[in-house]
Formats: C-alpha cells, structure tokens, sequence
C-alpha cells in the first residue's frame, strides 16, 4: 500500500530482481506509485511508454511525461530523456538544438550520461578539452556505475575498441 513500496516493487519486476519479470505488472505498479506523486515511478511509467515496455508504445506521451519531470521537478534523468527524444525524433520533432542545449544542461550539472552525447557533439579544439574532462569523469563514476561503464564503452568503441569491449563486458 505505500507508494515508495510500489514504486521499487514495480523495479524489482522491472528488471527481475528477486522477482520474475513481469514488464505489465512492473508498469501498472509505476503507474499507480506515479498517480502518488513519486517522481521515479513517473520516470519509469514514462521509459515504459515510450519502448512499449509493459504498455502501448506512446512516444508523444513518455515525452511530455520527461518534460514535464525535468521542467517541475528538475530531475536530471528526466532531461537527459528529453534531450534523446529530441535528438531522435521520438515524441517530439527532431530538434538537434534543443537536444544540444539539453545535453549542456545536464552535463552541467554532472549527469554523465548526458556528457557522453554533449562531448560526441562538439567539434575541433572544444571536443578535446570536453574529451579529457570526460575521462576524469568516467574515473570517478566508473567504479560504482555500471550503466556508466556500458556507456562509455559504446562512446569509446570507434576510439579504443579494446578498452570498450572491456567496459562492456564489465
């Protein structure tokens, strides 16, 4: 009955932690915890809808959800959706701009998987510096991140292969 408990229920099913799998069951208990005002279930409703995980794909309404979450609550993960929506199209017109600016914000404020994409975009001088602050960052976030590992492992594999197909695997 408590909307914290649902919430992290919903993720257990989410992901088959300690539980089966269970994608339509995870997303119902996200819906619920999300109608209680927990922000996280709303973020996970939002990545349900818009990868057709457990709903109807609904990609128009998974954006307006990220939006809304970054704009009210100012959650970092919420942005860093939003710029991919931009960037790929999906709920929203592609809009490299918007999806440039809103990698900036996020890498602003330290969410590095948002940095992956902001460095990726830049260009000449600015790339390098951007590049080697990025590295410093992986070093810090790398050990106890595994979604930071996989990441940059993908920004690395056209760089240094080897060391992304390590990061990978880890």
């Amino acid at each position: 009955t408590d909307s914290n408990g649902k919430f992290w229920y919903g993720k257990c099913k989410f992901y088959g932690n300690g539980e089966k799998y269970n994608p339509t069951s995870a997303y119902s208990m996200f819906l619920e915890a999300s109608q209680e005002g927990i922000i996280g279930a709303k973020y996970y409703q939002a990545l349900c809808l818009l990868n057709g995980i457990g709903a109807d794909r609904d990609d128009k309404s998974a954006f307006e959800i990220f939006k809304s979450l970054y704009e009210e609550n100012s959650y970092l993960p919420a942005l860093h959706q939003m710029a991919l929506c931009y960037y790929y199209g999906r709920g929203t017109e592609f809009n490299y701009n918007e999806a440039f600016q809103a990698f900036k914000k996020a890498t602003e404020s330290n969410y590095f998987l948002s940095e992956l994409y902001y460095v990726s975009l830049l260009q000449g001088s600015e790339r390098k510096a951007a590049g080697k602050q990025l590295r410093e960052h992986f070093e810090k976030n790398a050990s106890k991140d595994s979604e930071a590992q996989f990441e940059y492992g993908k920004y690395l594999k056209y760089i240094n292969r080897n060391k992304a197909i390590k990061l990978i695997k880890l």
